[in-house]
């Protein structure tokens, strides 16, 4: 966890050092390594070379969503696909699904970039994690699991519905952490007081949520029907996944960038 603390209290002047060596890096990259960008960076007139610092990042032509739906399945990649090691994917509720695929060394970012959150939520092996988000393409099961079983937790890989059972593994396992989307705490908290059990006396101590908007009122709302602190996790597939765009600090009141 020293590593993970050291990324969260970077100083500014740090942190746009290393958004500056990355990008160059990255740019560089895939214009050596993909057919796609270079294409892309050429129509824009973009030289990757001549990016000098962080002022010039509005010289990047963007990708776009329909980009990546004509890249299917890996028109993108800048490995060889043995380097490939799984792939998640978008909802695809549009048309053609966005497949994202990782490297081993993108399964360890997304971990560690879950690993922040946790530790910045205060989540420890003590705890008795259940994992709500469904674990298959979608990638919401996954980055919980990934950073959960990184600090040897007790993890409940328990996935989507059957809420009887979700409630039933929280009393009988001691759930102290939930990861859900938004929405579904609401549901459990119906569920289990039809099986009699009073939501605030559920074990849950914490709540990682994501995957859609809430607001303010539904947070309270959560937070007094069952005495628990929640946390907003945002995360996008095409950025890697729940968990990897950013996260809340302890006092809660809006989404941080891990700008690093």
């Amino acid at each position: 966890m020293n590593d993970v603390k050291k990324c969260i209290f970077m100083p500014r002047k740090e942190i746009d050092r290393i958004k500056l060596k990355r990008l160059k890096f990255i740019l560089n990259y895939v214009y050596e390594n993909s057919a796609f960008y270079r294409r892309i960076f050429k129509e824009n007139n973009v030289d990757p070379s001549s990016i000098k610092s962080l002022d010039n990042f509005n010289k990047i032509p963007f990708t776009t969503k329909q980009h990546l739906r004509q890249a299917y399945p890996l028109g993108i990649i800048c490995v060889p696909k043995e380097k490939i090691v799984r792939i998640q994917m978008s909802g695809g509720t549009t048309g053609q699904p966005v497949i994202v695929p990782y490297t081993r060394k993108d399964v360890e970012q997304w971990k560690k970039t879950m690993l922040r959150a946790f530790y910045i939520a205060e989540i420890t092996s003590k705890d008795v994690i259940q994992i709500t988000p469904a674990f298959g393409l979608w990638n919401g099961g996954f980055g919980f699991h990934f950073a959960a079983d990184a600090i040897d937790a007790f993890v409940i890989p328990i996935g989507a519905g059957n809420t009887r059972n979700q409630v039933r593994f929280m009393v009988d396992f001691g759930t102290t952490v939930l990861c859900a989307t938004a929405s579904y705490p609401l549901r459990i908290a119906e569920v289990a007081s039809e099986m009699g059990y009073d939501p605030s006396e559920l074990p849950v101590q914490k709540m990682l949520l994501g995957a859609e908007p809430w607001s303010d009122e539904m947070r309270k709302q959560i937070e007094r029907t069952f005495d628990a602190k929640t946390f907003d996790i945002p995360g996008l597939t095409e950025m890697g996944g729940v968990g990897t765009v950013g996260f809340e600090c302890p006092m809660r009141n809006g989404l941080h960038m891990w700008e690093d």
